[in-house]
């Protein structure tokens, strides 16, 4: 067998890091496919929620 027809180099080469693709980020919106959203819930009342925090720790409840 002779080792002339084939060069050593071009039996074993290794794809270049540039030719690689990359894979793609998702969007900064979070979604955009076919998987669930996020919930369409109303803001809490901010008095509500200060009067019960009022119960639970009075210092808490201030506004400053």
């Amino acid at each position: 067998m002779s080792n002339s027809s084939v060069p050593l180099s071009a039996s074993n080469t290794m794809p270049d890091q540039a030719q690689k693709t990359r894979p793609v980020t998702p969007s900064p919106s979070g979604g955009g496919g076919d998987g669930p959203s996020a919930p369409k819930v109303d803001k809490p009342n901010v008095e509500e929620l200060l009067k019960r925090m009022k119960k639970v720790d009075p210092a808490a409840a201030r506004i400053t």
